[in-house]
């Protein structure tokens, strides 16, 4: 249980009544207090995540053109490596970049953009670890 005491102090050189000492019980506003944290806790609502989409070539018997194809290369230390096209002949050379707002998440939309005007089809996406 918790509680607060509290003793009258002795700087006075008057004799006085003896007073009982205050004693106040906590318990109900530490139970108020985890009641409050528990309730805002469970009420908050957290940021929902948010994911370009990205079309995957599904069940097609003819093969992708390469030209439609960004390929990424996960790397160490944040960085990535990306290339448009084929590795022996890229129509957009290997770039390093890392995965900021600034960086690989605007690079897959200026390729989205540029295989969209090209072809009028949508970029596919091939991830290598």
């Amino acid at each position: 249980m918790a509680e607060l005491n509290s003793h009258p102090q002795n700087s006075d050189k008057k004799v006085r009544a003896k007073k009982a000492a205050l004693r106040v019980d906590l318990t109900a506003m530490v139970d108020l207090a985890f009641l409050l944290i528990t309730f805002f806790m469970l009420t908050t609502t957290l940021s929902k995540p948010r994911a370009m989409k990205i079309t995957m070539p599904v069940g097609q018997s003819s093969p992708v053109p390469q030209s439609r194809t960004m390929t990424i290369c996960l790397g160490k230390d944040n960085h990535a490596v990306w290339y448009l096209g084929q590795l022996t002949n890229p129509s957009v050379a290997a770039t390093v970049t890392n995965f900021s707002r600034d960086g690989l998440r605007r690079e897959i939309a200026k390729a989205r953009n540029k295989v969209r005007k090209e072809t009028g089809k949508e970029l596919i996406v091939v991830i290598k670890p």
